[in-house]
């Protein structure tokens, strides 16, 4: 059973999650930086929308076949030297092509090896860190904390692109390379020296905890991940929900541009206003989470917004031209509502999963959410191209309402607040025990 955090603990969890995602903040918007400036790269080198299209399916494609894989691995060994060791591989990475741009132009084939490398460092850091933010954050407090990581990760959505342009205006691609390999070594650093992160329960079977069988029993760990998922029918329905708003809405922010040219007559000028909305839209509605998540009916939250996110996008598929300004102000809303649908969601998993078996779950829901983001990019473009772009909006912002219908009407959804309820009476906290490094240790729980 889980228990009230002690009070010397109770303090603590703040400074250390703040430590922690300070860190994380220099390796985030590092890795968006390069991320963005290897595929602003390729778009000016090249021009070519098939390449662009495979570089996007080789930032993707990895996290999505190997996430579970993964998951696995940060169920059975220690979560700070998964994210430590993740972080300093994409810095690796990136180091690696840092050389080649020193010594000639890389050829198309090595940016795309680069890009799965990056892939594959994400894609086991992720799931690493969502299982580690119940190990210090207590249950009451981990939808306002999903709040402020989703800030980050907005402020590096906004202002990755501003950077990495105005480094390509100034600097070789070579060096730019040292943003990210920067950023990975002060989070690696901040992490390893200054963040204790109590070890999480060990795999359900003692003979694969030595490093010897590392790799022993990953596809009947995999399926336990899957089993321990399968006992919450709604948290399965929900996933799929946020699933389906990535496919819909990762889409908008590139249709917007042809939104804007097309039916709005617009330029750079009122393609930069719209994006620049959206943006700030995203990082405001995460902060606000942050200061005011406590949310107690969470699914209900969620489902209003999906309403409304589908109310947005079907009155920009009906705005006139002559209503750009309105366009701008639907844009911003939309940004802003998007992280409170999606990260309440990710709140609910780290309080209804065991932390023993957090690293799986967490690694296939990732693995479903990342699939649909290329696959609505990959949709988007065509239909777009061949009924106009406001039919996405259209039909989007139906099936956004419907979303949300259902997830007011399935009892088996609604039952996931009353589930939550119940796991935040048994203990506010989880069960806290030595956290390795050098900034001391949690103290044991006693039983009551």
């Amino acid at each position: 059973m889980n228990h009230e955090l002690t009070s010397a603990i109770a303090p603590r969890w703040k400074r250390t999650f703040l430590t922690l995602f300070g860190g994380q903040a220099f390796s985030i918007i590092g890795s968006n930086v390069v991320q963005f400036a290897i595929t602003l790269h390729l778009a000016l080198t090249t021009n070519s929308s098939i390449l662009l299209t495979t570089a996007m399916l080789a930032g993707y494609l990895p996290q999505v076949i190997f996430g579970p894989l993964f998951g696995v691995w940060v169920d059975r060994v220690n979560r700070k030297t998964i994210m430590i060791l993740a972080d300093l591989f994409v810095a690796a990475a990136s180091a690696g092509l840092m050389i080649f741009f020193l010594i000639s132009q890389p050829p198309f084939w090595f940016l795309f090896i680069i890009l799965m490398l990056r892939s594959l460092g994400q894609g086991l850091h992720e799931p690493a860190l969502l299982a580690s933010i119940p190990l210090i954050v207590p249950r009451g407090e981990l939808t306002r904390v999903s709040g402020y990581r989703q800030a980050v990760d907005s402020a590096a959505l906004l202002f990755a692109p501003v950077i990495a342009a105005a480094m390509l205006n100034f600097l070789p691609m070579a060096y730019i390379m040292l943003f990210d390999i920067g950023g990975a070594v002060i989070a690696s650093a901040i992490l390893l020296f200054f963040v204790p992160i109590p070890h999480s329960p060990r795999p359900e079977r003692p003979e694969i905890e030595k490093p010897a069988k590392l790799f022993t029993g990953m596809f009947e760990d995999m399926k336990a991940g899957i089993a321990e998922l399968a006992k919450y029918r709604g948290l399965i329905i929900l996933a799929l929900v946020v699933a389906c708003a990535a496919f819909i809405f990762v889409p908008i922010t590139t249709l917007f541009i042809l939104l804007v040219t097309n039916n709005f007559k617009g330029g750079s000028v009122e393609i930069a206003a719209v994006q620049t909305a959206f943006g700030i839209g995203m990082l405001t509605g995460s902060l606000l989470l942050g200061l005011f998540g406590k949310l107690r009916k969470k699914v209900f939250y969620m489902a209003f917004c999906c309403i409304l996110m589908g109310g947005m996008l079907l009155a920009v598929s009906l705005l006139p031209p002559e209503m750009y300004y309105l366009l701008v102000i639907l844009a911003a809303l939309g940004g802003m509502l998007f992280p409170v649908l999606t990260s309440p969601f990710f709140a609910m998993v780290q309080t209804i999963i065991s932390p023993g078996v957090l690293g799986r779950v967490m690694a296939l829901i990732k693995s479903v959410t990342i699939l649909a983001t290329p696959l609505g990019l990959l949709i988007a473009g065509p239909v777009s191209e061949l009924f106009g772009v406001t039919i996405w909006f259209l039909v989007a912002g139906s099936i956004m309402i419907l979303l949300g219908g259902i997830c007011l009407a399935m009892p088996s959804i609604r039952g996931v607040d009353d589930l939550l309820m119940t796991r935040q009476k048994q203990g506010k906290g989880q069960d806290y025990g030595r956290a390795p490094g050098l900034s001391g240790s949690f103290p044991a729980k006693k039983p009551d």
